[in-house]
């Protein structure tokens, strides 16, 4: 799976594909933002 790391800067159409566990997104940007950058 992979995630998109959303920036500091909260521009979210500057984004960086990395790997990282689902459940991290999940606890810091909540399930909404996750599932909206999410990518199967």
């Amino acid at each position: 799976m992979k995630i998109i790391k959303i920036p500091k800067t909260k521009n979210y159409l500057k984004i960086d594909i990395i790997t990282l566990e689902p459940e991290y997104y999940k606890n810091k940007f909540g399930n909404n933002l996750f599932r909206a950058f999410s990518i199967y």
